[in-house]
């Protein structure tokens, strides 16, 4: 399984980024208008929303690289989750989740949505 790339400095993004964890959920609504919910499976989907600027032409290409090979043969990756450094398995990039932007030498930009599916 392969890992996604860290940057030149060993970290994972740079900030601001966004996480989110969520579940399908099922909801039952009785007759008098009250509702119950739950889970409909027992782990839960992470979706990170990573952004990188300033990025040299090297970091940005091999992240570029990574996730465009990762997006198109849809293979899953490890990814580090930076809020509390566990390695989470059974990640990958969202559908349309790449965004890359190239301004000039020492200052390109990538925004790459990942998503770990539950086991």
């Amino acid at each position: 399984m392969s890992f996604f790339p860290k940057l030149r400095s060993g970290t994972v993004l740079q900030y601001p980024t966004s996480r989110t964890i969520c579940s399908r959920v099922r909801v039952l609504r009785f007759v008098d208008g009250s509702e119950q919910r739950f889970a409909l499976q027992k782990d839960f989907q992470r979706k990170w929303v990573v952004e990188y600027s300033g990025l040299d032409d090297q970091e940005a290409t091999e992240l570029e690289n990574f996730t465009r090979d990762q997006a198109a043969s849809g293979e899953r990756f490890a990814f580090e989750d930076p809020w509390d450094g566990s390695v989470q398995d059974n990640c990958r990039i969202s559908g349309d989740g790449i965004e890359c932007l190239y301004t000039g030498p020492g200052d390109n930009s990538i925004r790459v949505e990942i998503i770990q599916e539950p086991d």
